[in-house]
């Protein structure tokens, strides 16, 4: 979405007299700006909600209009694993996009338009809120790349870990491993965060594939909704 706030409201005039700093960030403190553009008061739902939003700016993107596949299952890397996945069929990362856009906090492809729904370039970092490590699995132009993205000691670090040709259409997964005893809370933010989301197929969230979202000119409304409260809504 398009950003107001990257434009000055009010400009200061100068004369030449002025002696001029520009603010920067203090050499070798990436890990310390991480850990503050990384803190959520909930972390389980904003990944969820952010992860999953990206997944749909991605179907805008390529102008797909399938469903994006929300899931609870055993893990691709460690079959012990439990995983929160989020698989889109949009455009896929490029080796170039993972390397100038998904790896830099703040930067993003999607402030020229207010179609698709992130600008600040953070959701994709959100899972390393919750845990020290996820996965990412993309396909574009008919090459897979495996990454593991993991906090890192001075700062986040992508990994690259295979690279493979494959007969398939771009898409991307993202998986996020659940800790210990945290499984039903996952199912509980799946059902508060995305339920205005209007096309996912979710499988094994106790969360039914079969609803219907009534959109009027200024509102929405879902019967059964997770709590029964009303809510402000801003994108899904």
């Amino acid at each position: 979405m398009k950003l107001d706030v990257l434009t000055p409201k009010n400009t200061v005039i100068k004369s030449d007299d002025f002696d001029s700093i520009e603010y920067t960030i203090a050499e070798g403190q990436g890990k310390l700006l991480f850990n503050i553009l990384s803190q959520y008061s909930n972390p389980i739902g904003s990944l969820i909600r952010e992860v999953t939003t990206n997944a749909f700016d991605s179907h805008i993107e390529a102008g797909i209009k399938k469903p994006v596949d929300v899931a609870i299952e055993g893990g691709t890397f460690t079959k012990n694993d439990t995983v929160f996945s989020v698989t889109d069929y949009g455009v896929g990362l490029s080796p170039e996009r993972v390397k100038t856009i998904y790896s830099k906090f703040l930067a993003s492809t999607k402030r020229d338009s207010n179609e698709q729904h992130g600008a600040f370039g953070l959701g994709s970092k959100s899972p390393l809120s919750y845990c020290d490590m996820f996965y990412v699995t993309t396909v574009h132009d008919g090459l897979k790349y495996t990454y593991i993205i993991s906090k890192g000691q001075q700062a986040p670090e992508i990994d690259l870990v295979s690279r493979d040709f494959v007969d398939m259409s771009n898409r991307t997964t993202i998986e996020v491993p659940i800790k210990s005893g945290d499984k039903e809370q996952f199912k509980t933010e799946i059902r508060r965060q995305l339920q205005y989301f209007d096309n996912i197929d979710y499988e094994n969230c106790g969360y039914p594939n079969t609803y219907k979202i009534y959109r009027g000119d200024n509102f929405m409304y879902r019967p059964g909704s997770e709590d029964g409260y009303v809510h402000i809504v801003l994108g899904k």
